[in-house]
């Protein structure tokens, strides 16, 4: 392997003489490939060339298709010359064949020039006499005989346009007389009709202004009524409950709502809202000085002031929703509040809720205190099928025994 002897003894190290070893093999092996590559390299060129000359080999002829050949292109030059001696004389008679082509179809031509002249001759004699004219001779030329027919026909011509337009003139005259006789009978008819129509109006137009002095008398004395009325509820009164129910619900709030009063009692009354202080002296408007929830709270007791202020027809109060924008503090006074219309006012409740909590916390402050008194709820769903549920509950008053004992 390293081509030494064993026994030979030599300053260089066994390492060192192995890797020049094998970088020698290593050289040589890389001669002997790449002298591999050319010897293939070298064949495949070697096979191409033998191909090629195969091919030309192949395509090489013969000395007796030679020979053929040299006598063809001689009889070829032969014919040739044949031909050059012969293009004079076929030049001088393909044009004596075109100038004898040419002539025969100009004769062609006058022929049927003179054919159809001989007709249209015999076709303007016949349209001469249709016409009651002289049948023209054979020597009058044919373009003055057609100039005299054309003339006598647009002659003709327009007398019978004059004469047709006559009688459309005359026909369009008695039609337009017609139109205007029968439009002369439509409009005397409407005439008596606007006439009476006039009439109708001049008596509508006296009870529309009768009727509307009574709709003068009736705003006046509607608004005669309105001002009573609103002076009557939007009093001083009024403004008492207002306060103190709004005062119950929000007792940190400064600021109460309240109806701006005329001052003077010849004045139109108008509901104007405005705010004033608990300590004394007015504020702004309630938009700009209450909070969200303490208009919401504003709104809810004007509805119940107006409610108690007057004598209801029907004990009833309707309420949906009604603690929008309220916080716990005020829901629990709103329910303290509604306990006392509903067991001391004698007012019959109704509330529609959307949140489980709040049904629940209203069913528990309204429940019945004493016998006779009912709290009735009705809670709406929906089905698995999609219909809609309403669970019923009547709820009646039930004595604690545990507080009596």
């Amino acid at each position: 392997m390293c081509g030494r002897d064993y026994s030979e003894i030599s300053s260089s190290p066994l390492q060192s003489h192995v890797s020049d070893r094998i970088g020698s093999l290593t050289e040589q092996a890389g001669r002997l490939q790449a002298l591999a590559a050319d010897k293939a390299r070298t064949t495949g060129l070697i096979t191409v060339a033998e191909r090629e000359r195969t091919e030309i080999l192949n395509r090489k002829l013969s000395p007796d298709l030679r020979d053929q050949l040299k006598t063809r292109r001689a009889r070829f030059e032969e014919l040739k010359m044949k031909l050059q001696n012969l293009e004079i004389a076929t030049s001088e008679g393909v044009m004596l064949q075109r100038r004898a082509s040419e002539a025969s179809r100009r004769l062609s031509e006058f022929r049927s020039r003179d054919e159809r002249s001989t007709s249209l001759r015999l076709s303007v004699g016949e349209i001469a006499q249709g016409l009651g004219q002289p049948i023209p001779g054979t020597a009058e030329p044919l373009d003055e005989v057609l100039k005299r027919l054309l003339e006598y026909t647009e002659a003709q011509e327009r007398l019978s346009l004059d004469q047709q337009r006559a009688r459309h003139a005359g026909r369009d005259g008695i039609k337009a007389w017609q139109t205007a006789e029968i439009r002369r009978t439509e409009l005397n008819e409407q005439i008596s009709g606007v006439k009476n129509r006039l009439k109708q109006l001049q008596i509508a137009k006296t009870e529309a202004e009768r009727r509307l002095d009574l709709a003068k008398d009736l705003w006046r004395h509607a608004r005669e009524a309105r001002t009573a009325i609103v002076r009557r509820v939007f009093n001083d009164q009024l403004n008492k409950v207002w306060q103190d129910l709004f005062i119950r619900l929000a007792p940190e709030e400064p600021f109460v709502p309240a109806f701006a009063l005329p001052e003077t009692s010849g004045e139109s009354v108008e509901a104007i809202l405005e705010t004033l202080y608990r300590a004394g002296g007015k504020g702004g408007n309630p938009r700009a000085m209450l909070s969200s929830g303490n208009l919401n709270t504003a709104a809810l007791t004007l509805f119940l002031s107006l409610h108690l202020s007057v004598r209801p027809s029907l004990p009833w109060l309707i309420i949906d929703d009604p603690v929008q924008s309220m916080d716990e503090v005020h829901i629990s006074q709103f329910a303290a509040l509604l306990r006392t219309l509903a067991k001391q006012q004698g007012r019959q409740l109704i509330i529609p809720v959307h949140e489980r909590p709040l049904f629940e916390y209203l069913s528990l402050e309204l429940s019945p205190a004493f016998p006779d008194d009912r709290l009735i709820t009705i809670e709406l769903g929906r089905a698995a099928d999609g219909m809609t549920t309403a669970v019923y509950e009547p709820k009646i008053y039930i004595p604690d025994r545990a507080i009596a004992a």
